[in-house]
């Protein structure tokens, strides 16, 4: 008898994958080199909710003497967000991205109207009216295929900044908002594939300011605030 994993099955007999994971796995972890296991053979700290990428959540990460400092509820929602160093390397799975909106077009990409976190960065354009100088803001485009995403200033050119760039996403469900987007507001969105760029408490105090913040993602950056986490990138 077999287990479907959302994209791959498990055999519980042969304690591994029927098929390879997509996912190519790292240099740095050695647990990802088998394509056929599960959670890269330890499923105690890491989770694989699409069945495509594991990763150790934030709870699991940090000291027993800092969980103390948590509530029930604060505990079980950081067990929803990943790690800092599990985000940071969520775009090494973010591969083979077209470089231009055109591109995105004609490979297959979907336009995500319903986007509203990567609008830190965008475009100014200036214009003359009655001889003055307005400025307008023309907001960014995000694109989708699969987990992927990528993001393009409103001139189609990719957006490359580390708070508006595209990541790979560990959930397109419901729980997107803690798997992704709390991490975003918490600690930026550049992965360390491409060079840690930094980030601190008042640049991500502005992307939660801009952000419709629901209870649980509250629940959350609460409990990154209480872990000494909050725009800190270490």
């Amino acid at each position: 008898m077999t287990n479907y994993l959302n994209a791959r099955y498990y055999d519980p007999a042969k304690k591994g994958m029927l098929s390879q994971d997509t996912f190519r796995g790292t240099q740095t972890n050695p647990g990802t080199w088998n394509l056929y296991s599960y959670c890269a053979g330890n499923p105690i700290n890491y989770t694989d909710p699409t069945g495509h990428y594991a990763f150790q959540n934030l709870y699991n990460s940090v000291s027993a003497s800092k969980k103390t400092k948590l509530s029930s509820n604060e505990i079980n929602a950081i067990k929803n967000v990943p790690s800092i160093k599990c985000h940071f390397n969520r775009n090494l799975n973010n591969h083979g991205i077209p470089l231009t909106e055109a591109q995105a077009k004609k490979s297959g990409w979907h336009r995500d109207y319903a986007a509203t976190a990567h609008q830190f960065n965008r475009k100014t354009t200036t214009t003359i009216f009655k001889g003055k100088k307005i400025n307008s803001y023309q907001p960014n485009k995000k694109y989708r295929l699969g987990n992927k995403e990528v993001v393009y200033y409103c001139d189609g050119k990719i957006n490359n900044s580390a708070e508006d760039r595209g990541s790979y996403n560990f959930s397109t469900g419901s729980d997107h908002w803690l798997k992704d987007v709390v991490p975003w507001i918490a600690w930026g969105n550049c992965s360390r594939t491409y060079g840690n760029m930094g980030s601190d408490s008042t640049t991500c105090q502005m992307r939660e300011n801009k952000m419709f913040i629901g209870s649980n993602m509250r629940t959350a950056i609460n409990a990154i605030k209480k872990l000494g986490l909050y725009g800190t990138i270490k």
